[in-house]
């Protein structure tokens, strides 16, 4: 099931570029958590 309309199998097309589809993506989100915790930690 989509989370979203980006997510959808039907809708995505409608709404969202393949590049927008990878920044809004879920690996995209989680890696920009590790990223900012990494920083966080270096700091």
């Amino acid at each position: 099931m989509a989370s979203s309309s980006i997510d959808s199998r039907v809708f995505g097309v409608l709404f969202a570029s393949d590049e927008m589809k990878k920044i809004f993506s879920d690996e995209n989100r989680v890696q920009k958590w590790l990223d900012t915790q990494a920083a966080l930690a270096r700091a």
